[in-house]
């Protein structure tokens, strides 16, 4: 190989390294991401199993005082 050669390929080399140093930071932050996401989806389950539950027990009182009423 001539020394034109091999300074072109010690740069793709190079490129290639950044490159895929790049992409594996993109990588982390895409992978921290979803784990917030995750998080998200779950408290927000939470939040609404607990708000339903709330409304529920509410119109079962109400139900019940309108039938106290009569």
């Amino acid at each position: 190989m001539s020394k034109e050669t091999n300074v072109q390929l010690k740069k793709e080399i190079s490129d290639q390294a950044q490159s895929l140093h790049h992409m594996r930071t993109q990588v982390s932050k895409l992978v921290d991401r979803l784990t917030i996401i995750e998080n998200d989806i779950t408290t927000f389950k939470e939040r609404v199993g607990k708000d339903i539950t709330r409304v529920v027990k509410i119109i079962k009182e109400e139900k019940k005082n309108e039938a106290n009423r009569y």
